[in-house]
């Protein structure tokens, strides 16, 4: 009887813990998500003269498609 009520406590002890850490493996920060709108996106061929708008950064498309793995839907 005493073998079989710690079996079953083990049991317990193992569930209550697989599901404490299944519950917060997802529970940190967030990630916001800001859409860009169409006048911050830009397209430029390779040699075409451009003046940027306003100040900030240039990624090529080979940066997006390589690192990112990102798409910009066409306007």
């Amino acid at each position: 009887m005493q073998r079989k009520r710690l079996t079953l406590m083990l049991i317990l002890a193992t569930c209550s813990l697989i599901l404490m850490i299944y519950s917060m493996g997802c529970s940190g920060p967030g990630v916001t998500l800001y859409p860009l709108e169409g006048d911050h996106i830009i397209n430029v061929a390779a040699d075409e003269e451009f003046t940027a708008p306003r100040n900030g950064y240039f990624l090529s498309d080979e940066y997006f498609k390589k690192v990112l793995k990102a798409q910009v839907k066409e306007f």
